[in-house]
């Protein structure tokens, strides 16, 4: 995390068919595969606001919630 950039990996407990995305306001980043079974991805979300508070939220492929935001 810097101030305007926000770099996370997540682990899933199953395998991810199509790639998540990551929300970050109305920012969105679909994450990256990091190994060939879909357990673990990246994302990578420039262009934020310095000093603004923002809720994540998980989502797949579809847009619904993989977890609480």
């Amino acid at each position: 995390m810097s101030h305007d950039r926000l770099l996370l990996k997540a682990s899933f407990v199953r395998p991810l068919t199509a790639p998540p995305a990551l929300r970050a306001g109305s920012r969105k980043a679909t994450g990256v595969r990091l190994d060939t079974a879909g357990e673990f991805y990246s994302f990578d979300l420039p262009g934020l606001e310095p000093a603004h508070a923002y809720q994540l939220r998980l989502e797949d492929a579809g847009g619904r919630p993989l977890c609480d935001p």
